[in-house]
């Protein structure tokens, strides 16, 4: 359920100002929704070592956004964060009222989840053709949080949008935050031509705390301002993204409609600083009206980001003129990180290694520095070499060196890649598991029974038993002492050997006039190289 209130202010007098629909009285049904992150708000998942994010799911989004179309209808927009099977959608509305009405109803509704990944903190607005853009952040465990966005126009399905467009893709995670994402972002209309959208939303470039970068995109829908004429101006593909000194292209068509038979001179604006944009040709007349080529050429200081190029069609007597949109993305040249193994497992005391590799893409030529990040304590991560160009982009070593008192746990190694400039940056993880280093063979020893006793002049037997511990399967020499004078004490054998456990026969001889009365420890002593062990018994010698 939503619930709407009514606010009138009267500045004239304040008295006379209202507010209606306090505690819920002016409800609108909408389709069921579970509230995203129900319960503790963080389930926003990111590639670790993020932290789980805010969804803010238990509110609308910033902002409320109105248009008044006049004797037509006056339209209210609006979205917020929902669960969407096992992630996040945005759920979004158009509520709509007659005009001077403040009776709002849903003329339509929808949740935008078309895959697994997690999509919040949304934004709306609407352009004067009815267009709708919805902007957010999608994240994911295997996608850093990223700025996208989707819409639909009026020939849409009511409920659905179009399919989901990049504006910037993220490169880090947030950790250390306390799960906050920003708080809302904006999605606005350009005041000079009602047509073009501005959508302003964050992203981390590298892996760290409170360290946010922002993104402002403008795009537009092909036919918002477009005016009824003689002729129709398109272009495909509706956008391209080309790296900076690379090219890419557009068909742009001339469909003239019945009676038609005028030649349209075809310009261009809206070209990115520092690039050129051709048409060729330029211009399409009948009888076959050809379609014609835009190519747009960038350099290296074509400034990268998301431009609005715009193609105009005017008949060559000057009346009428028609223009549509195409989408350019302009990139750096960039590079990709990896490492191999994905994990590995060392020893405590121990040491193993990685692969780290730069690859570089289109029109890519920078150094790239490399670094790590997460060494487990009392442990060394060192990079050979700590940076990889050009010609050859040679391989980097990461050799990871552990001490016996290095924790033995499960780690999180983060490999970061910077340009020499600063950007682009990439980042990649492995794992690296340190077990506990294997204890040394040893032996154990024991003797049954712990006591006896027997007259001067008697014998008697204890058993002694060595044990292997730890694959213990060397030799163990049997020695004894405390023994009574007047008596002999021998072991059959003296000493013994793998397999274990194996035993020996400690043999007590006391004679009847030299043997004292009284009780006596004796200590059994097996030695094995450097180890030595030991057991006592009691023997009590009576009369």
């Amino acid at each position: 359920m939503i619930y709407e209130y009514l606010f009138h202010v009267d500045f004239t007098t304040p008295s006379n100002s209202t507010f209606t629909g306090a505690g819920g009285t002016i409800p609108i049904s909408v389709a069921s929704f579970g509230l995203a992150c129900r319960g503790n708000g963080a389930c926003i998942t990111q590639p670790s070592p993020g932290e789980l994010l805010d969804s803010l799911g238990d509110r609308l989004m910033y902002r409320l956004a109105y248009r008044n179309f006049g004797t037509d209808h006056q339209t209210w927009l609006v979205s917020h964060s929902v669960t969407a099977g096992s992630s996040v959608g945005e759920r979004w509305y158009e509520f709509r009222a007659p005009e001077n009405s403040t009776s709002l109803s849903v003329y339509q509704q929808g949740t935008f989840a078309p895959d697994s990944n997690y999509r919040w903190m949304g934004s709306m607005a609407m352009d004067s053709a009815q267009d709708i853009a919805l902007g957010y952040s999608v994240s994911s465990s295997s996608v850093y949080p990223s700025i996208s966005y989707t819409g639909r126009t009026t020939a849409d399905a009511l409920g659905t949008m179009e399919s989901e467009a990049s504006i910037v893709s993220g490169t880090g995670s947030q950790i250390s935050t306390s799960n906050r994402w920003g708080d809302y972002t904006s999605m606005a209309l350009d005041a000079a031509d009602d047509c073009t959208f501005w959508y302003t939303n964050q992203y981390y470039m590298v892996t760290a705390s409170f360290d946010w970068s922002m993104r402002l995109a403008s795009f537009r829908f092909n036919g918002c301002g477009v005016q009824a004429g003689p002729f129709s101006l398109s272009a495909s593909p509706s956008s391209q993204t080309v790296v900076q000194s690379g090219s890419t292209s557009y068909t742009v068509t001339v469909t003239p409609q019945t009676g038609y038979n005028g030649t349209v001179n075809l310009t261009v604006s809206g070209c990115p600083g520092n690039a050129t944009c051709m048409l060729n040709p330029t211009s399409s007349g009948s009888p076959s009206y050809p379609p014609s080529t835009l190519t747009v050429q960038t350099n290296s200081s074509t400034p990268a980001g998301t431009y609005s190029v715009t193609i105009t069609g005017t008949d060559s007597s000057g009346q009428p003129t028609n223009s549509t949109t195409v989408q350019l993305v302009v990139s750096r040249p960039d590079f990709s990180l990896s490492a191999s193994p994905s994990s590995q497992t060392v020893v405590q005391g121990s040491s193993t290694s990685y692969t780290v590799t730069v690859t570089p893409g289109t029109n890519y030529s920078g150094t790239v520095n490399v670094t790590v990040f997460g060494c487990p304590n009392w442990a060394t991560c060192r990079l050979s070499p700590t940076s990889s160009g050009p010609p050859n982009y040679p391989a980097s070593t990461l050799t990871v060196q552990t001490a016996s008192i290095t924790p033995a746990t499960l780690y999180t190694l983060t490999i970061t890649g910077t340009d020499t400039t600063g950007s682009p940056v990439h980042q990649t993880t492995v794992l690296l598991t340190v077990t506990s280093a294997a204890p040394p063979p040893d032996f154990s020893i024991s003797a049954t029974p712990s006591s006896r006793t027997i007259s001067r002049g008697s014998r008697t037997t204890y058993t002694v038993t060595v044990g292997s511990v730890n694959g213990f399967g060397g030799s163990v020499a049997l020695s004894v002492s405390g023994c009574p004078s007047g008596s002999s004490c021998t072991f059959n054998p003296t000493s013994v050997s793998s397999p274990y456990p194996k035993s020996s026969t400690l043999n007590i001889s006391t004679s009847r006039r030299s043997t004292p009365t009284g009780t006596y420890r004796l200590t059994v002593t097996g030695s094995s190289g450097s180890l030595t062990h030991t057991t006592n018994v009691s023997l009590t010698v009576t009369r």
